[in-house]
């Protein structure tokens, strides 16, 4: 009985079939902390990601996320175009992995990970055209390179979908150092942000 056991454990195994890809986009919110506090304020976000599902429990991952105009900068200046319009961006470049839970059949997926993530906050000037671009001088910017932990759910309408819908909160922490954003002062931070999000996924 043992060896008809063992025999039919790994079968069983080579007939479990992995959709190795997720492509995710997301929406939400990227909410400040921390030495930003004050400074910068809770912004809508936006992101893509990308999985990897290497093993039935484990996942790679790797996406990007940007949040608009935290730091509420909103000036204009005048060239030889006219009045440009300057806002604020913070980008989010996170690339680790995920322990994944799946239920029977697939169809929810409960998952934690973390990883390392570089985090850009910059200002940006509207160009005139998408074949002409102007300098921005006065435009700032500041980086680094942090870490991240997340957790969230995933969930397929049916048992043959290849679409999913889910949930999930990550929360970055990183030091930032470089120019003077809004009202944020020209020195290293301690800089932590939750983003909870909205997930639509589809693998294959």
């Amino acid at each position: 009985m043992l060896c008809i056991t063992l025999l039919l454990v790994p079968a069983a195994f080579s007939q479990f079939r992995l959709p190795r890809h997720t492509i995710t986009g997301d929406v939400g919110a990227a909410i400040p902390g921390q030495d930003l506090r004050g400074a910068f304020e809770p912004s809508f976000a936006i992101g893509a990601h990308y999985g990897y599902r290497f093993h039935r429990y484990f996942e790679a991952n790797a996406g990007f996320d940007t949040a608009i105009q935290s730091a509420r900068v909103d000036d204009y200046v005048y060239t030889e175009f006219g009045a440009r319009r300057i806002r604020d961006y913070q980008i989010f470049l996170p690339f680790g992995g995920r322990v994944i839970i799946p239920t029977p059949g697939e169809r929810w997926h409960f998952f934690a990970g973390g990883g390392g993530v570089y985090v850009r906050y910059y200002e940006a000037i509207s160009q005139p055209s998408r074949y002409f671009r102007i300098d921005c001088p006065q435009c700032s910017a500041r980086s680094g390179v942090g870490y991240y932990g997340l957790a969230g759910f995933r969930w397929r309408p049916n048992p043959y979908s290849r679409f999913w819908i889910g949930a999930s909160a990550r929360v970055v922490r990183v030091e930032t150092d470089g120019d003077s954003i809004g009202e944020l002062i020209v020195r290293p931070t301690r800089d932590r942000w939750i983003t909870p999000m909205m997930e639509f996924g589809f693998s294959f």
